[in-house]
């Protein structure tokens, strides 16, 4: 259901397979599977290589998202509805606070409970984003694998997909499209350190936005997007000025 390629000096490729397995293979030799990871949730939709070469994060229907070690071939660690961020535990607090306290790690677990569409790395390797089918885009620390929170960047009656993230060059914005039409830009970095989720969205297609991919370029502040409209277009995600379009 998904095909993943290694970043820079690698020839491994991962598949995606429909009982939630993935598949490793390596393009010097295509003739057989070099290395099927085995998974107890299903459907894999989602995969991606993580910048330090030595894992893969994989989600899907289910939710929750598997962290491969490619060296041992196995699982290192899953994180589902039960994975909520530290400020989030129980303390000592007042019955109020724990109360409100309480409602929080309920909608955190609701939302980590929504199916992975979409996977991004950052470039330098600190934080992972996840993009739901409930609209909410998620931030994870790659180190700690622990989740800095999720945010409602897409809005809509029902689901409301994120079909693609996507880190900027600096590992400081992550860019989101969905079927609500829009294109999100995430401080994740920022929301990382401690601070509260910025977040700006605008039209970009007549129809769901199927990809969006920042450039590599740390001089080019541009994504490419391309939508259910049969449009490819070209944005300044900063100022949010169309550059240019093909269709």
């Amino acid at each position: 259901s998904c095909v993943a390629v290694a970043g820079d000096n690698s020839n491994d490729v991962a598949v995606c397979k429909e009982d939630g397995t993935l598949h490793l293979w390596d393009l010097r030799d295509t003739s057989k599977v070099r290395k099927q990871l085995d998974s107890d949730l299903p459907t894999a939709w989602k995969a991606t290589f993580l910048p330090d070469g030595r894992r893969l994060v994989s989600g899907g229907t289910s939710g929750s998202l598997c962290v491969w070690d490619l060296r041992m071939g196995s699982k290192e660690k899953e994180l589902g509805a039960d994975a909520v961020t530290e400020d989030m535990k129980k303390t000592d607090e007042p019955d109020e606070k724990r109360r409100r306290t309480t409602q929080l790690q309920k909608e955190e677990r609701r939302k980590l409970q929504s199916p992975v569409y979409s996977l991004s790395a950052s470039a330098n390797g600190s934080l992972l984003a996840c993009g739901r089918a409930s609209g909410d885009v998620g931030i994870l620390r790659l180190e700690s694998l622990e989740w800095v929170g999720s945010v409602k960047a897409h809005l809509g009656d029902g689901e409301v997909p994120v079909r693609s993230v996507s880190f900027d060059s600096g590992s400081r914005f992550v860019l989101s499209g969905g079927d609500d039409q829009n294109i999100c830009l995430v401080d994740a970095s920022g929301w990382a350190r401690g601070g509260r989720p910025q977040l700006e969205r605008f039209v970009a297609h007549h129809g769901w936005v199927t990809s969006v991919s920042a450039s590599p370029d740390p001089l080019r502040q541009v994504v490419v997007s391309t939508g259910w409209d049969s449009k490819v277009k070209l944005w300044d995600y900063r100022t949010q000025d169309l550059l240019c379009h093909y269709s």
